[in-house]
């Protein structure tokens, strides 16, 4: 493990364990501001200031965002590292350690207890344990792996690999093996897992729902008419939202209900004729079952209520793509990215390494989006 700030500490169990802050929500603004590198506040009704962490001035392009709690947030990056950085009760950083097992660009990260997965393109899985700063390859795969996620399935801790191999690979983390071999029409473009439901976004917008413990497929067309970005599972365990390349998502049940038009898609992250890749998804707590945020190439964050069908609120538009976004976890905290996520194409050097980190603390918001009366 190396510091990448002089006096940087060790991990250690002493590092774990402190109290958490109330939740929080944005600012309603929707005007571009240029120039600008942060969001100042969107998340916060109060004076709250977004913060940066302080990342190496080499900082590669940020792939993707996990938490250990609401005390550690890391970051992958295509320079294949993983960073970490310490976070305080006043959203203050310090950056903790850097993970260089990596030996190519790190496409994805997931995290489970004091353990943070991380995969990438050298083709393996690596589970780097905290408290104990060990590092351990447990999965591999034929080609670059796309995407990294934690299950359980009947108490058993299982990681899931999706890769351009295509296959889908399931890792039992008790007993370090494989024991699921998915074989796949296409290479997987976008993936994620809860519980023992599984599902996989490919080319020519393709998606397939897998059971895990049954692993039967079905496949459905994609609602959205360009190429899968990103997908997220609903926290009520019922579908699960895409995003495209092209500013839109859908909602997808499993089975859906009575209920005609159950199914739907919106358009998002576009701004008169441009349009722009919905980059992230990620669950607003403590409203899982229908609040959820989009970040995207157009540099703003979104906040979407699935039951109103409505969006709530949506960011100023910064002056550079957010790659990703992710709630710690009681949602006390929110880290985000601004990366270029080459959706606009070649860029010149100052752009592409303006790489940067920023983190917001939250205050309490009911599920439209306004803030708590305080009491």
């Amino acid at each position: 493990m190396t510091s990448f700030e002089p006096g940087g500490s060790s991990f250690g169990s002493s590092l774990f364990g402190r109290s958490s802050a109330p939740f929080g929500a944005w600012e309603s603004s929707t005007e571009k501001v240029e120039n600008k590198k942060e969001l100042n506040g969107f998340l916060d009704f109060g004076d709250g200031k977004d913060i940066p962490v302080k990342s190496p001035p080499d900082m590669e392009g940020v792939s993707s965002l996990s938490w250990i709690g609401d005390r550690f947030v890391f970051g992958s990056t295509w320079g294949s590292k993983v960073y970490c950085w310490e976070v305080d009760t006043t959203i203050r950083s310090r950056p903790v350690a850097v993970m260089s097992e990596h030996k190519a660009p790190v496409l994805s990260t997931c995290s489970s207890g004091s353990r943070v997965f991380s995969a990438g393109c050298d083709q393996k899985a690596i589970m780097w344990d905290i408290p104990t700063n060990t590092k351990t390859v447990v999965g591999k795969h034929d080609a670059p792996i796309k995407v990294v996620r934690h299950t359980r399935i009947e108490g058993t801790e299982m990681l899931v690999t999706g890769a351009w191999d295509k296959s889908v690979k399931v890792w039992d983390l008790r007993e370090r093996k494989g024991v699921m071999n998915l074989s796949l029409p296409k290479r997987v473009y976008a993936m994620d897992v809860q519980d023992k439901t599984l599902v996989v976004g490919m080319p020519e917008r393709t998606v397939e729902v897998f059971n895990l413990k049954n692993p039967h497929q079905r496949q459905k067309e994609s609602q959205l008419s360009y190429q899968i970005r990103y997908i997220s599972c609903m926290p009520s365990r019922l579908g699960y939202i895409a995003s495209s390349i092209s500013g839109r998502c859908s909602l997808v049940f499993y089975n859906p209900g009575p209920q005609p038009n159950q199914n739907f898609k919106f358009k998002c992250h576009r701004h008169k004729n441009d349009v722009y890749s919905v980059n992230c998804i990620d669950w607003v707590k403590p409203f899982q079952d229908h609040v959820f945020l989009t970040c995207g190439g157009d540099g703003s964050i979104a906040m979407w209520n699935k039951k109103t069908r409505q969006r709530l609120k949506a960011s100023p538009r910064l002056n550079q793509s957010i790659s990703c976004c992710k709630f710690s976890e009681s949602g006390n905290k929110l880290a985000y990215a601004l990366s270029y996520d080459y959706t606009m194409g070649e860029k010149p050097d100052h752009i592409l390494k303006n790489n940067r980190i920023f983190l917001q603390r939250t205050t309490s918001i009911d599920d439209q989006g306004r803030p708590r009366a305080r009491s």
